[in-house]
């Protein structure tokens, strides 16, 4: 809920102590000011003295309202955004010898029934600012100023603004109080606030240490500071101080002691490029606080030291200004939540990094995964400064150009894949050189071919066999580790999704006229299923996935209230999100996170381009026995979803996979503490109606099957994907065991001796190869 430049009408700014006629627009911020007689009812209006007066240019500070009687007295304030906003509150304070007695009242400031600090001023013709952020659970914030025996309390200015529900997040959803913000680098010697500030924050010139120098914006484009949702000030991030090259070389500091050192403190530090640097150029540090490297969450200290020190590798000095994104980020524009140390904390760690944590050493990044990224342009040779990555996914991407032989002095990369970009070859020598030696290189088949030297236009290529003849036995491995998942998923560990922010941070109500917008009339069908059909869709910039109820599907409303209620209070990053629903007459919808690569089935047919790699079918495995047993364990009561199939698991751009179609789902009283499983279906309590997909179901909820027909398949399964081509079977005996599984079960489950030959269907296996023993 950004705020436009210059408009402050979603403000709410009380200049307390003036009478109910004396609103006015402040000269210098623009904004207009209220009396506070419609937002309290106790109090009197008192002036402060004349000299006091001339002192400030800030008009608020000129009256005051006082309390002199009852303990406590309150504001009510009603923002029309109401609840469930994030808000910047500030309370300012000037005494100015307004009852003539010379004399600064102590008081305490409480937010509704929590307190929020103590106003003690100095001297009377000093001011001091309370500023809290915070998020009301209801529509009426109250603001009190309690008595607490030092004195009358008063108050001078009372503000409240809207702020981006993105910004300013604590863990624990407390409010966070201001401590000190500061600009660096900047000659005025007044607060920056609107409009220069969206938010109106008031940032408070720094002190500067003699060690450093200022530096001011020399680009000719001020734009191309960039901007981030925080959106500090242009005139704030113009400025900023380097070290002055003299005693303390590249290394900044400065330290401060907190009034209360058993709170948590939150750093939020904006950095801007103000100067041009040449290609052989880069200014890069690290930030440590109380001589340990600086990480994202709460630091509870007695006293901070702040520490910029640059890196070796650096040609440019730290700057101190109020967002420094990598150089590989900010090359692509990568949209991920990149910000702090890319390893530290590990629970931090960035999104599609992996680090290597070793006690003696710092952390170094071993793995990047920016497969489908949306990466363009031409790979970036910023890559060859992570000397320690062993594992580089650039697929599925539209990269072009060539392939750059920097790649190949990256001496402990194992695995690159470039398959699925743009890029021409031919693959550098070095490279190629590589690939022979221990470099496992998948590269582009499709668009513009890769090919090594000498072999452009040879219709095979020995490398591509294996690689296929892999894929299919690691199809029907995975539809083994898939059938079996859910058992595995019990020891599997549960994990939540946490917040997502934007469109998925709660459920919303959607009109039947907003659903027609937000798929463009139902343009773009993505899918049909047996509750309807699915259209893409585009809800605050981002993308959805709209299934609407078909008139013709026979249980459709009874799924679509079983799938709301149970989404409605699930949360699991293997489940899909649901983002909102329409329930309006027969216009029935739910609409969901968009996920780009579809459903597993697609990818498992032999008409898919895209060729799921081992370690995808294992993740893939992974992250759906994780949604299952979220379901199983981690809700109480236990769900079970009793539709599993490819069909219902669908793939985001990253491959992650999440459980969806939840209509068929049963929730399941767990009392007394008992296990839930999936082998729990014939316990009493637990239904054992049959439902979902015939060939997807338990085998057990029909007792159609032989165990040890269904061990035997998985055996011949494992002997397919031996190491060693030797061990493999060949196919007549594949066929010939697999001919023998279904004798076998056939023969215990309907009493039937079923010879060869006699089975309802015939099988036959024709080898035509110039190797008799072909596996």
């Amino acid at each position: 809920m950004g705020l436009a430049q210059g408009d402050s009408g979603n403000f709410i700014s009380i200049d307390c102590g003036i009478s109910d006629r004396s609103s006015y627009t402040d000269e210098t911020t623009g904004i207009y000011y209220l009396s506070d007689t419609n937002f309290t009812e106790t109090g009197e209006n008192r002036e402060v003295w004349p000299e006091y007066k001339l002192q400030t240019e800030i008009q608020q500070f000129w009256n005051v309202r006082s309390f002199p009687e009852g303990e406590r007295n309150c504001y009510v304030l009603k923002p029309v955004q109401g609840k469930d906003t994030r808000y910047l509150i500030r309370a300012r304070f000037m005494y100015g010898n307004y009852d003539n007695k010379d004399y600064v009242p102590g008081f305490d400031l409480y937010l509704g029934v929590d307190f929020w600090d103590t106003v003690n001023l100095e001297f009377a013709g000093i001011s001091i600012d309370k500023e809290i952020i915070h998020v009301p659970s209801s529509d009426h914030i109250y603001v009190c100023l309690v008595n607490t025996g030092y004195g009358v309390p008063f108050i001078s200015a009372l503000e409240l603004r809207p702020l981006d529900n993105q910004i300013y997040l604590s863990p624990s959803g407390s409010g966070l109080q201001l401590f000190q913000r500061y600009d660096f680098g900047t000659a005025s010697n007044q607060a920056t606030r609107y409009k220069d500030d969206v938010y109106d924050r008031l940032w408070s010139p720094s002190s500067k240490d003699i060690m450093w120098m200022t530096l001011n914006n020399s680009l000719a484009d001020k734009n191309s500071l960039g901007k981030t949702i925080f959106e500090p000030p242009l005139a704030v991030l113009s400025t900023a101080y380097t070290p002055n090259g003299n005693d303390n070389g590249n290394n900044m500091g400065f330290n401060w002691k907190p009034q209360n050192s058993t709170s948590p403190y939150y750093f939020y530090m904006h950095f801007a490029e103000l100067q041009e640097l040449d290609n052989n150029q880069s200014r890069e540090f690290k930030i440590y606080i109380n001589e340990d490297l600086w990480s994202p969450g709460p630091i509870p200290l007695d006293q901070y030291y702040l520490r910029i020190v640059s890196v070796i590798s650096s040609t440019s000095d730290p700057i101190i200004t109020p967002d420094s994104e990598g150089k590989i980020q900010s090359t692509y524009r990568v949209e991920r939540n990149w910000q702090g140390d890319p390893c530290a904390p590990k629970a931090y760690l960035w999104d599609g990094l992996d680090c290597s944590y070793d006690a003696k050493n710092p952390p170094q990044i071993i793995s990047l995964d920016l497969s489908s990224s949306g990466l363009k342009g031409e790979i970036s040779p910023y890559i060859a400064d992570l000397t320690m990555i062993q594992y580089l996914d650039l697929s599925n991407n539209s990269l072009n150009g060539k392939v750059p032989e920097v790649l190949a002095q990256l001496t402990s990369l194992r695995v690159l894949n470039l398959q699925r970009n743009n890029l021409t070859g031919p693959i550098p020598d070095a490279l190629l050189k590589r690939s022979n030696n221990g470099l496992s290189l998948s590269i582009d088949k499709n668009l513009n071919p890769l090919c090594p030297p000498g072999s452009c236009g040879k219709k095979k290529n020995k490398k591509f066999i294996i690689p296929v003849v892999g894929s299919v036995c690691g199809i029907f491995v995975l539809l083994i580790v898939l059938i079996w998942g859910r058992r595995i998923g019990r020891k599997l560990r549960k994990e939540s999704n946490g917040g997502k922010g934007s469109i998925f941070s709660r459920k919303q109500h959607f009109k039947y006229s907003e659903i027609q917008r937000m798929t463009n009339n139902f343009q773009r069908v993505l899918g049909e299923g047996g509750f309807g059909e699915v259209y893409h869709g585009h809800l605050k910039g981002n993308e959805v996935a709209v299934k609407m109820l078909s008139s013709s599907s026979l249980q459709g409303h009874r799924q679509f209230h079983a799938e709301l209620k149970l989404l409605l209070r699930v949360h699991h990053k293997n489940l899909t999100t649901l983002v909102g629903y329409c329930n309006e007459g027969t216009n029935v919808g739910l609409i969901y996170e968009y996920m780009a690569m579809g459903n597993l089935r697609s990818h498992l047919s032999d008409n898919s381009t895209n060729i799921l790699s081992w370690e995808d079918r294992l993740r893939i495995a992974i992250d759906t026995a994780q949604g299952l047993e979220y379901l199983h364990n981690g809700c109480k009561p236990p769900i079970v979803h009793r539709d599993v199939k490819s069909t219902n698991i669908l793939l985001n751009e990253k491959l992650q996979a999440k459980l969806s179609d939840f209509g068929l789902s049963k929730i399941f009283p767990n009392e007394g503490g008992a296990h839930f499983s999936t082998s729990d279906a014939g316990t009493p309590g637990v239904s054992t109606s049959v439902a979902g997909t015939p060939g997807y179901l338990d085998p057990e909820i029909q007792g159609d099957f032989d165990a040890n027909t269904v061990w035997k398949a998985v055996e011949i399964a494992m002997a397919c994907v031996a190491p060693s081509s030797r061990d493999r079977p060949t196919m007549n005996r594949v066929a010939t065991e697999l001919k023998d599984c279904l004798t076998t079960d056939l023969r215990n489950t309907t009493g039937k001796d079923v010879s060869e030959g006699a089975t309802s269907r015939d099988y036959s296996v024709e080898m035509l190869s110039s190797n008799p023993q072909a596996r």
